[in-house]
């Protein structure tokens, strides 16, 4: 059994009990596993001399020696940051990225104010695996986190997210949990069709053996919160893990070009269509090129469109979908 981390809450499971801690700096073990976090000084963080709430990167004494630091593993922002500023861990003069390979996960400190995550931020950012985001966050700008090496997106906590620009998550090539539900956390899934372990609201385990749990992401899913208006160009271009694409109720009225292109795998689509959808939500002919040749398609508004009638409106923006059927 593999075991996934949520950056604010660790989840050991034994036996089909869990328990949490919050604790940043304490080794949690269940059974014979156990995990460490270890968080970077805010000293090593480096901000725009005219804003001092504008993070910039890190300080030329942190990059000098940063082997120093190398027992660390985790960034964690500090509350006072309101944005990451254009290729603050990116140097886009010789496409190499500042953060070090130690360290692997991105979270944010408790209370923060940041709201913007700017172009080309963590571009590059290879040896990060994981991010949780801060609950003020609205932004994530274009190719903020492309070419990086994430294995898993917490957006779950993001109550304000309006806009994920072009690129966002180009070339994420190992995603495959993109965690962005509300009621649930997904934790842990035993195979592509396996036993799923999620926490629920009220802090209780729930098992289900279906790799589509309702109101939950299972791994490889994306559920698009409703807060979203567009979704940009190349958003989730050849995250290839990808199986499913949930659209809750929604104000979505734009998916760009190739938002979801070569995501090979991708085979499961449900929407909660809004009133007159076809006049309102601009979908691109090419947002879904390169997914799957075969597939299911689910409306979760049948007062508003059938599975079928969703199906052939998919089908007029692009024949890729003419194999796929009603799930």
């Amino acid at each position: 059994m593999k075991n996934k981390k949520l950056l604010k809450t660790v989840l050991c499971v034994t036996s089909g009990i869990g328990f949490a801690t919050s604790i940043p700096f304490m080794t949690t073990a269940c059974g014979s596993s156990s995990t460490k976090t270890s968080i970077l000084p805010d000293e090593v963080y480096k901000y725009d001399p005219n804003d001092s709430t504008i993070l910039t990167g890190f300080t030329d004494e942190f990059l000098a020696d940063t082997s120093k630091y190398s027992q660390y593993d985790t960034m964690k922002i500090p509350a006072s940051v309101t944005s990451i500023a254009d290729n603050a861990f990116y140097n886009a003069s010789t496409d190499v990225t500042t953060i070090p390979a130690f360290i692997t996960k991105l979270t944010f400190a408790d209370g923060s104010n940041c709201s913007v995550i700017n172009n080309n931020a963590f571009d590059g950012c290879s040896s990060l695996t994981s991010v949780s985001f801060p609950s003020g966050l609205t932004t994530i700008r274009s190719s903020a986190f492309s070419n990086s090496g994430l294995t898993s997106v917490d957006l779950s906590n993001c109550m304000n997210l309006s806009s994920i620009y072009q690129n966002s998550f180009t070339d994420c090539f190992s995603i495959k949990d993109i965690k962005i539900d509300n009621d649930y956390y997904h934790v842990e899934q035993l195979g592509p069709k396996g036993k799923v372990v999620i926490r629920g609201k009220s802090g209780t385990t729930s098992w289900n053996d279906s790799s589509i749990v309702v109101g939950n992401l299972a791994c490889g899913d994306i559920e698009i919160p409703a807060s979203v208006t567009s979704v940009g160009y190349q958003a989730f271009y050849c995250c290839a893990s990808l199986t499913s694409v949930i659209f809750p109720t929604t104000n979505l009225t734009l998916i760009d070009e190739f938002a979801f292109n070569s995501c090979s795998s991708l085979n499961y689509i449900a929407w909660n269509l809004p009133d007159n959808y076809s006049n309102i939500i601009d979908l691109s002919q090419y947002a879904f090129f390169g997914i799957s040749s075969k597939g299911k398609v689910k409306s979760l508004n049948t007062s508003i469109a059938s599975s079928q009638e969703l199906l052939d409106w998919l089908k007029t923006i692009n024949n890729i979908f003419d194999n796929w059927i009603i799930a």
